[in-house]
Order: C-alpha cells, then sequence, then structure tokens
C-alpha cells in the first residue's frame, strides 16, 4: 500500500560514517543529507570508529561538527574478529518510536544484524545496502557466517544493490530473497566546476611540467598500489617524464612497507604520497592529472572512477568485479587482467603514448559520468521506502 506520508522518519544504522573515510560511507552521507533535503525526519546511529580493523576511534575534534541527527555509539571490539559491538546502539534502536524505515548499511556487521531484528520486532520495514563481497571472506568462520545471521540480514524487504555485479553476487549466495533493486551510487557534479590547479600544484610542491598519473583510494595492496609501483620501472623507463600522485589514507597501516617497495625498485621519487585530501583538494587534484589508474583487486562500484571521468580522466583499470560495469573497455579506459602488472603497465603506455586516444576517451568519459548523480540516487531510494512504509 502506497503510503500517503509527506514526511516519513528514517533510521539509519551503520558501522562506520563520515569523517571516516570510504566509499560507502560517502554513499551513506549523501543519502541521509538528501532526504533531509527532501523533507524527511532521519537518524544515523553509527559507531565512534574510525577505522575497524584494526580498530581506530575518532576523537572528539574529528567529529565535534557532525549535525545533531548523527549519534555515535561506543564500540567495543571482540578478540580475533573484525565484528565490532555497540551494545548501547541496540538500547537506542529500541527505544525509538514511529520509525517508518529502518536502513541499514554493511553486511557482516553488527549495526545491520541488529537493525534487522529489532525491524522485525518492531513491525517496521527493513532495507539493507549490503555492499556485499566474498572474495576476502573465505574463512570457515565468514561461510558459517553467511549460511547463519548473515542469511538472517539478506531477508530484507528490500536489498539495494549499487551494481549489477552486486546483484548477481547477491542472488548467487541468496536466491530467495525477497526484493532487491541496483541504484548506482553518484556523485556531486557541482563540486567539478571548482578547482585550482596552480594552488594545489603550489601546496603539494608538485612540478608543473610532469606527466600526472593519479591513483585515488585506500592506500593498501587491496587497492592494488603495490601493482602500480611493480609496474612503475617500465613505464619510468619508457616515459621518464612523469609522476605519480597517490591520494588516500593509509588504511590499513601498509603505507611503509609500500614505499619500501618503490625504495627497492629504484622508484621512489617518482611517488608523491598526499594522503587523505580534503574534497576540494581531490577535485584538483583530477584537473592537475593527465590519467587516473586504480589497479584494485575488488571494487563493488568505484565512485572515484566516476569522478575521474567527470573530471575528463581517461583510465586503466582493473578488469574484475563491478568495474568493468562503470569504465567501459576501450571507450572510456582501459581494462588490464587481475593481478596482472606487466598487462597493467602495458595499458598505461598505450595511453600515454597516445595524445589522440587519451582525448577520445577524456570525452567520451565526461558523457558517461552524467548517468551518476548523488540527487537521481537519493529520489530512487525515496521511492522504495514510499512502496514499503
Amino acid at each position: 500500500m502506497q503510503n500517503k506520508k509527506a514526511k516519513l522518519n528514517i533510521l539509519y544504522t551503520t558501522l562506520r560514517y563520515p569523517p571516516a573515510p570510504g566509499g560507502a560511507e560517502e554513499l551513506e552521507k549523501q543519502l541521509a543529507e538528501g532526504m533531509i533535503q527532501l523533507g524527511h525526519n532521519v537518524q544515523v546511529f553509527t559507531s565512534d570508529l574510525k577505522k575497524h580493523w584494526p580498530m581506530v576511534k575518532f576523537n572528539s575534534d574529528e567529529i565535534k561538527n557532525d549535525p545533531k541527527c548523527i549519534k555515535r555509539f561506543y564500540s567495543l571490539a571482540l578478540p580475533r574478529l573484525p565484528y565490532p559491538l555497540m551494545p548501547l546502539m541496540e538500547v537506542a534502536v529500541l527505544k525509538e518510536k514511529n520509525l517508518d524505515i529502518i536502513h541499514a548499511h554493511n553486511f557482516y556487521h553488527y549495526p545491520a544484524d541488529m537493525s534487522k531484528f529489532y525491524a522485525l520486532v518492531k513491525r517496521v520495514p527493513f532495507v539493507f545496502s549490503s555492499y556485499f563481497y566474498i572474495d576476502s571472506r573465505t574463512a570457515l568462520k565468514w561461510r558459517i557466517y553467511r549460511r547463519t545471521l548473515g542469511a538472517f540480514t539478506m531477508q530484507a524487504d528490500c536489498l539495494i544493490a549499487i551494481t549489477d555485479f552486486e546483484k548477481n553476487l547477491i542472488l548467487k549466495e541468496y536466491p530467495k530473497i525477497k526484493r532487491i533493486e541496483v541504484i548506482n551510487p553518484g556523485i556531486d557534479h557541482s563540486e567539478f566546476e571548482n578547482y585550482n590547479v596552480a594552488d594545489f600544484l603550489l601546496k603539494y610542491n608538485l612540478p608543473q611540467d610532469k606527466f600526472k598519473i593519479l591513483f585515488a583510494g585506500r592506500i593498501c595492496t587491496g587497492k592494488g598500489v603495490d601493482l602500480l609501483i611493480q609496474s612503475a620501472p617500465e613505464i619510468i623507463k619508457q616515459f621518464p617524464d612523469l609522476i605519480f600522485l597517490m591520494a588516500g589514507s593509509d588504511f590499513t597501516n601498509e603505507l611503509d612497507d609500500l614505499k619500501k617497495m618503490a625504495r627497492k625498485l629504484g622508484v621512489e621519487k617518482y611517488f608523491y604520497w598526499l594522503g587523505n585530501l580534503s574534497r576540494s583538494d581531490l577535485i584538483s587534484a583530477y584537473f592537475t592529472s593527465d590519467l587516473f589508474v586504480l589497479p584494485s583487486r575488488y571494487e563493488a562500484f568505484g565512485i572515484v572512477l566516476a569522478e575521474a571521468m567527470r573530471a575528463g580522466l581517461p583510465i586503466v583499470a582493473t578488469n574484475y568485479s563491478a568495474i568493468p560495469e562503470v569504465v567501459k573497455n576501450k571507450e572510456t579506459g582501459l581494462l588490464f587482467e587481475l593481478n596482472n602488472f606487466k598487462d597493467l603497465t602495458e595499458k598505461i603506455c598505450i595511453l600515454i603514448n597516445n595524445d589522440a586516444l587519451r582525448e577520445k576517451m577524456s570525452c567520451a568519459g565526461r558523457e558517461e559520468s552524467k548517468k551518476y548523480d548523488w540527487g537521481k540516487m537519493v529520489v530512487q531510494v525515496e521511492e522504495i521506502y514510499k512502496s514499503l512504509a
């Protein structure tokens, strides 16, 4: 039955929330803020965690500007298991009255599992954005989880997948779910109207006249940073007048090892480790660069790919997971074989050496990026809410 209420009372539950870094976290923020702009009552229940494994908590200054709708709960670690508990969040959910929707995020985590249970108790529609993956969760404990607690949580009134790849992955594991919809994440196109290349180059002491290859994401092997470093010696041998701009946080404490790898291969001076950039600096980084590379071993979507296309950057990325849905091979970029740094090297060199091909992909990427918009995503999710509440 269609809900006639113009204003819904929506509760979002999630493990982490900005300023915690990550594409899923940015999606959650855009969704919550978008629903508020549409006039709905929104609350966000999340943890006090910046990182959940190993656990790193926010200090008070980092979250002092949280809007009133965000409530962060004390988290407790379980021994040898990346499944933090937030018991007081459970109490808070139980106390909530007059809810129309509970929308949880993040499979394999306590907030979603707890929310599914209390949605049943309170007889409230339960929507779940799982960001489902299996690749790095092959241990017996995770297989047991997927068949027990995970299977319970996946029986949402509606699952929202962010790509067809994720939808197919879910249906392969859970063929009897109730309902699943595919809604892509978006980008804020207005952000790309203001940038300052000159100020960015000066701020980070970058040479102006070098060909610039940009990576943006967590600095870790999961994102394939090691593959990019391994490809660097041959790329530099062919094109010595270039640098690599590495934008992202040391989320899994792998930066020192990756820097050692670069030193061992003799390419250290070509890598500029920029850290976790502000939004304005990241936008400027896109427009500063000539080529975007994401050698990730897994992406559920890859918001940075859509952003790079919006900035007109040709892309080299992995031909795996959801990436081929976002980057059209030989149209907006070139895709390389998973874990094959030699193929990565070849694809990067092809684009460096072909100005016309880069320009063609730049134009195609700008056009392709128009399909991704946060406002469009919010409206699509709102339609789901109204169909359930």
